[in-house]
């Protein structure tokens, strides 16, 4: 399978798979774990719960969610992530990368999800991203058929180009996400791209999509950057600029496969990558996990508006051949140190009575 980066990344892809770069290239400062924008009292917010990567390799063993953080998932209003493999029980066994086959069963989507605790509905995952073609027009199929089987609203379909957006209510609010990929490992052999590109969306407004949908508010979920590096780059952190620019406030990325900071703008962030959510935990950095919970005004002047957040750390914990999502201190301490350290690389750290702004 051809490599879809730059050859200069492409040779070094290798090293940073086992030991993911820790270079700030654009020297982006550390945000808070945790913050509020916006105190109202009287608003109840919306809250988005945002994960990284599903993955899997065929035959990967399905990850047991620990309960903290199936409660956290399933008290949200949604629940936004990316699908990172195709979804169907037999793969192409020519298709493979670097001796890996990405491909997901169905019961392992299905356990996952059903451990989430996510109501139908409410779970959003984005199909545009650079596996999504790995196995073939079947995958691309395959993995909408389960989708749709399980209750999940797929995100990033082509849907003849018409429009990016994917509208969801919930509790009185209008919710469009757009989501996109810069990567693409194999081309379908179509007219059309089956998913959106991030060429696609040159010029995108915002806040003209908020008008012609009828939305409240329009959250960007790219699958970008560049895999096993803790900082995004100057082009991604220019793209990030102008989204900004063209209204859309809250932007979270997908893809690095490992945990990067968040910028904030005068009326809005940016969360370059919350990591994997489960999957290709073979590297130690990988295993750290987050999950981004985003508090979205309802009422007034506040309506659509980011009012905070919440950045969850969790750990990909493997004991032998059974894999666990857990929360940090559940973690052996000898472990947690390096972890932490790790984080505490990419975020401030969490200081007891400064937690909240």
């Amino acid at each position: 399978m051809p490599s879809p980066y730059p050859w200069h990344y492409t040779v070094r892809w290798p090293f940073y798979f086992c030991r993911p770069s820790i270079w700030n290239r654009t020297q982006l400062g550390q945000r808070p774990l945790e913050h509020t924008f916006v105190s109202d009292p009287e608003d109840k917010p919306l809250r988005l719960l945002f994960l990284g990567d599903i993955m899997s390799l065929h035959g990967d063993r399905i990850s047991r969610v620990d309960p903290a953080i199936s409660e956290l998932l399933s008290g949200a209003d949604l629940v936004i992530g990316n699908c990172e493999a195709p979804v169907m029980n037999r793969p192409l066994s020519n298709v493979t990368r670097n001796g890996f086959v990405f491909n997901m069963s169905h019961e392992y989507l299905r356990a996952i999800v059903e451990q989430l605790g996510v109501k139908p509905g409410r779970l959003l995952l984005s199909v545009a991203n650079n596996h999504t073609f790995d196995q073939g027009e079947a995958g691309y199929f395959s993995t909408q058929e389960r989708f749709a089987a399980l209750g999940i609203q797929p995100l990033g379909l082509w849907n003849g180009g018409t429009s990016p957006v994917v509208r969801v209510e919930v509790e009185g609010m209008a919710v469009g996400v757009v989501s996109w990929t810069q990567w693409m490992n194999i081309e379908p052999r179509r007219e059309e791209p089956g998913v959106w590109r991030h060429t696609h969306l040159d010029g995108l407004d915002a806040e003209e999509l908020k008008r012609r949908h009828g939305l409240d508010l329009v959250v960007a979920f790219p699958h970008w950057e560049y895999e096993f590096q803790h900082f995004p780059h100057r082009s991604t952190r220019e793209l990030a600029r102008q989204l900004n620019a063209r209204n859309f406030k809250l932007i979270v990325g997908c893809h690095p496969h490992v945990v990067q900071p968040m910028e904030w703008f005068d009326d809005g962030l940016c969360a370059y990558s919350l990591g994997n959510f489960c999957g290709l935990g073979f590297a130690w950095a990988v295993k750290l996990i987050s999950l981004l919970e985003v508090r979205v005004g309802t009422r007034g002047a506040n309506r659509g508006r980011v009012m905070g957040y919440q950045l969850h750390p969790f750990i990909q914990f493997h004991e032998g051949e059974r894999v666990s999502l857990l929360p940090m201190e559940k973690t052996p301490a000898v472990k947690q140190a390096g972890w932490q350290q790790r984080l505490g690389l990419v975020y401030e750290p969490v200081k007891g009575a400064e937690r909240r702004a």
